[in-house]
């Protein structure tokens, strides 16, 4: 399999939809081959494409599929897993500690409450003494002391392995979150060449998030009014139009149905002339002209001496428009002059067509 590198060379832009042409150049051997042309966007219709071409060899036929790329971000989150998992394990041991000292203390603040309410009658029988309850009394402070002091210690730890794993699983969702997955069109050509030879290709393809609508910029001046007719162009295929040939068409890319005919007649209106009368010395009047206050030479004086002060004037900017044709059904083509640009997913973009 061979990957030829191919380049939008032209577009055809209708109301609703646009036609691309794609054209590429490779060397190929002799013998049955299939190349791959690769890049197109994944909005251009399956159905739509044609392929067609230059060199010494038959084509065979065409295959069109749709392939997803996934470009992974810097960074490997199988070790953040499993790091998340050790952490998840630890966190579940100080957790059970902590429930074991919180017994403790429990069972230690019962105990002494329980030694305090049987202390007074054991003494009251003369069965115990006061350095009894001196004694037990600084034991189970201990006690609890110890088991407080563990439960605090617990604690930071528990809140320093819950900072760790909140820190580890914000930078896995900042990883997955830079995960890119993109959908393009590969076209397939299989072709048979009976010899070494160049072989060019034109890939032509519809898609319909592209379309134009028009726009008008009316000029009046002294005595003369001009009208611009400007074709405002949208390119949302994901595909950059750089220095093509650009070619605008009012037609329409859905396809075509039988429509039931409804005429509707006009009737011609017929004219009756009306016979006035009028004075008889109004249209023949003559306009007499207006003597000149100076001669003609001394006029071309004038004119030659501001002349001579005058500097050059810069050469105005020269504007070109499209050639009009009409087809088939009234449908008019616009084709552009020189090479236009037509970037991507952008505001549309103005593209002059005639001037009235």
């Amino acid at each position: 399999m061979k990957d030829l590198q191919t380049k939008i060379t032209s577009a055809t832009v209708f109301r609703d939809g646009a036609r691309v042409v794609r054209t590429g150049k490779t060397e190929v051997e002799k013998g049955e081959q299939v190349i791959r042309i690769g890049g197109i966007t994944q909005y251009a219709h399956e159905d739509s494409f044609r392929v067609k071409g230059r060199g010494h060899a038959a084509l065979r036929g065409i295959d069109v599929k749709r392939i997803s790329k996934t470009y992974e971000p810097e960074g490997d989150t199988k070790e953040m897993l499993d790091k998340i998992k050790s952490l998840e394990k630890q966190r579940r041991d100080i957790q059970d500690q902590l429930e074991l000292q919180q017994s403790r203390i429990t069972h230690q603040i019962n105990v002494m409450n329980q030694f305090s309410t049987e202390f007074g009658k054991w003494f009251s029988v003369g069965e115990t003494g006061l350095d009894n309850l001196t004694k037990m009394d600084k034991t189970n402070h201990d006690m609890i002391t110890d088991a407080k002091k563990n439960f605090r210690k617990l604690t930071r730890q528990l809140q320093d392995v819950d900072a760790e794993s909140r820190a580890i699983r914000e930078n896995i969702q900042r990883i997955q979150g830079e995960r890119i997955t993109e959908t393009l069109s590969e076209v397939y050509v299989t072709i048979d060449a009976k010899q070494s030879t160049t072989l060019e290709l034109e890939v032509t393809y519809q898609i319909s998030l592209a379309n134009w609508y028009a726009t008008y910029d009316v000029d009046i001046g002294d005595g003369t009014t001009s009208l611009k007719r400007i074709a405002m162009i949208s390119n949302n295929s994901m595909e950059n139009w750089e220095d093509i040939n650009l070619i605008v068409s009012t037609a329409s890319a859905q396809p075509v149905s039988i429509v039931q005919p409804n005429p509707y007649y006009v009737n011609t209106y017929q004219a009756v002339a009306a016979s006035t009368g009028y004075g008889g010395g109004g249209l023949g009047r003559v306009m007499r002209s207006v003597s000149a206050d100076y001669d003609d030479e001394s006029e071309e004086m004038i004119d030659n001496l501001v002349g001579g002060f005058a500097e050059e004037p810069m050469p105005e900017i020269i504007e070109e428009y499209a050639t009009t044709s009409e087809t088939l059904g009234g449908i008019t083509v616009y084709e552009v002059p020189g090479k236009i640009t037509i970037e991507a997913n952008k505001d549309p973009s103005p593209i002059t067509l005639t001037l009235d």
